[in-house]
């Protein structure tokens, strides 16, 4: 297959100046990564006349693509001599590459006026509660006097410890449902804007989850002490101004367990056990396990879902698990 891939893309090599060179960097990178890969399977393999006859075929492979880039001089000799700059600017060329099909992504963070009407909101209340207080203190005080100064300065307190938490409520209260993020997608060749995407993230109630995600999150423990984070996502592409030839986009997501990490404990625990007559002492690190469910739908096609079992310690992600029904 890597060879045919390889020859399918030699075969048409254009004519045209300005999309050779285009053409120059793919071919430099997909002979490089190939060669790179084929390595890599050799320095893994197994010693052995078993694998005689496919090792010699993946080293003449390597040495072909080896000698296929110093005939066309697609790299200097200094960067074929440092290995370092040899990988930066492969890594440069797979950016050029992949750069008129990346979508280029400009993210904006929602809700700031929601903020400032949560603020208003919360000041006019607390301002509200506070006169009223007052005109009623004023009028069971009567005029200035030591005693009503002391109860502004208990109202004004008051007002101080409140209006934080009253504001706090306020905003939980607007944002519930509404997405925090919104993304706008740009073609990076025409600069024209072809799609968007809103995003949520916010914690629920174990019982307020789907029937499917419940029958999938099955298990013998109880669900009780169990922190649910949704990351909800919805993307709408206009397909109309796509480049041709291409009809389905990948979105990537990276998840990141060191914020996690930081509140797991470090201690660990001591396990026994007999062997032959002897009593054996074992450390057992502590760890954790993390449910990661996908729900994927899309228009006009049945809803897919996914489960994995994710375990971590305080120091790695240890093992990912697909489960499946």
């Amino acid at each position: 297959m890597a060879v045919e891939i390889l020859r399918r893309l030699r075969r048409y090599k254009p004519q045209d100046t300005k999309l050779l060179k285009y053409y120059h960097n793919i071919d430099n990178y997909l002979s490089w990564l190939t060669e790179q890969r084929f390595l890599s399977l050799l320095a893994h393999m197994p010693r052995g006349n078993v694998y005689k006859t496919v090792r010699q075929q993946l080293i003449e492979l390597c040495q072909a693509e080896e000698a296929h880039r110093l005939v066309n001089r697609y790299n200097s000799d200094k960067a074929v001599r440092d290995p370092t700059r040899m990988v930066n600017k492969m890594r440069l060329a797979r950016r050029l590459i992949e750069f008129p099909v990346t979508i280029r992504q400009i993210p904006q963070a929602l809700g700031k006026n929601l903020n400032k009407l949560a603020k208003a909101s919360a000041t006019a209340f607390v301002m509200l509660f506070v006169t009223t207080v007052i005109i009623h203190a004023r009028q069971y005080l009567g005029e200035i006097t030591l005693s009503f100064v002391l109860a502004m300065a208990g109202i004004y307190a008051l007002r101080e410890i409140f209006k934080d938490d009253l504001r706090e409520a306020l905003w939980r209260w607007i944002r519930r449902g509404r997405p925090k993020w919104r993304k706008r997608f740009i073609d990076p060749t025409s600069n024209r804007q072809i799609g968007r995407q809103l995003e949520w993230l916010d914690y629920l109630d174990y019982n307020t989850l789907p029937d499917e995600v419940k029958k999938l999150r099955r298990g013998k423990l109880r669900q009780r002490e169990e922190a649910v984070v949704r990351l909800k996502v919805k993307t709408q592409l206009e397909t109309t101004r796509f480049l041709s030839g291409y009809d389905t986009t990948r979105d990537v997501w990276k998840f990141d367990f060191r914020s996690f990490s930081r509140l797991m404990d470090r201690g660990s625990q001591r396990l026994y056990r007999l062997n032959e007559g002897q009593v054996l002492k074992d450390s057992v690190e502590k760890r954790h396990q993390f449910n990661l469910i996908s729900c994927q739908r899309i228009k006009g096609q049945s809803t897919v879902y996914q489960r994995w079992k994710i375990t971590v310690n305080r120091s790695k992600v240890v093992d990912i698990e697909e489960v499946f029904d």
